[in-house]
């Protein structure tokens, strides 16, 4: 046998693996079992998926996620951001296994800031510096402008929920 048979050959069946892959994901996301490659709104996830979260301390009860990204392409519990009508928040999976979470109501928050990315298939990075001087950062992918629909949606939130209710 050839070398060009040879290396046609794996050229076909690494072209066939990746077209599987691609498949495999995009049936997966459709069906929520993997998290998108874009932001969504909350009422797009699983149950399954919301349950999870609140095992693991990611989600409090009675919260509802406005919008959710995670930038992994096979587990919601590896990192994600999201925002509800009481706080944004960002959590991601350590080394060790654990989960470390970061969030903020509103009212504790000083600063939102973007910086939007423009490369395809990036991630526009979304600072909260809270008050007391501690940040973090969300992201959201920057697909078919989602991103600014995450952030616009997000800002709009922090204006209504930052004055303490009365």
């Amino acid at each position: 046998m050839s070398a060009k048979k040879i290396i046609g050959g794996a050229l076909a069946g690494v072209s066939l693996l990746f077209i599987l892959l691609v498949i495999f994901l995009v049936i997966f996301m459709e069906n929520g079992s993997v998290p998108y490659a874009y932001a969504v709104s909350g009422d797009q996830l699983k149950q399954s998926v919301i349950e999870s979260f609140l095992e693991n301390d990611i989600l409090r009860g009675g919260e509802e996620i406005d919008y959710y990204y995670s930038s992994d392409l096979f587990s919601f519990l590896e990192n994600g951001s999201f925002f509800t009508k009481e706080r944004v928040v960002f959590y991601k999976k350590n080394g060790d296994g654990r989960i470390t979470v970061k969030s903020a109501v509103y009212e504790d928050i000083k600063t939102i800031k973007a910086e939007f990315s423009d490369s395809w298939g990036g991630e526009t990075v979304v600072t909260i510096m809270k008050k007391n001087g501690d940040s973090f950062f969300l992201k959201a992918a920057n697909s078919e402008g989602l991103d600014k629909l995450f952030y616009n949606s997000l800002i709009a939130r922090w204006e209504y929920g930052k004055s303490p209710s009365p």
